[in-house]
């Protein structure tokens, strides 16, 4: 999990541990969802980079 724009939206992965695994940004004020990737076998080729400071703070 890791916490974006001063703490106003949250990026975290769920899913199972192998091939299902699916990345996911939240805004914290409403807890509306703003962005789902499967960051397992269809991650874009240019991730976002709320997508890529979720994978570097692991």
């Amino acid at each position: 999990m890791d916490f974006l724009e001063n703490g106003n939206q949250v990026a975290y992965q769920t899913g199972s541990l192998h091939f299902n695994m699916g990345c996911v940004l939240v805004d914290m004020a409403s807890g509306r969802q703003l962005a789902n990737l499967d960051c397992f076998a269809n991650l874009p080729r240019m991730p976002p980079t709320w997508e890529k400071a979720l994978r570097d703070a692991q």
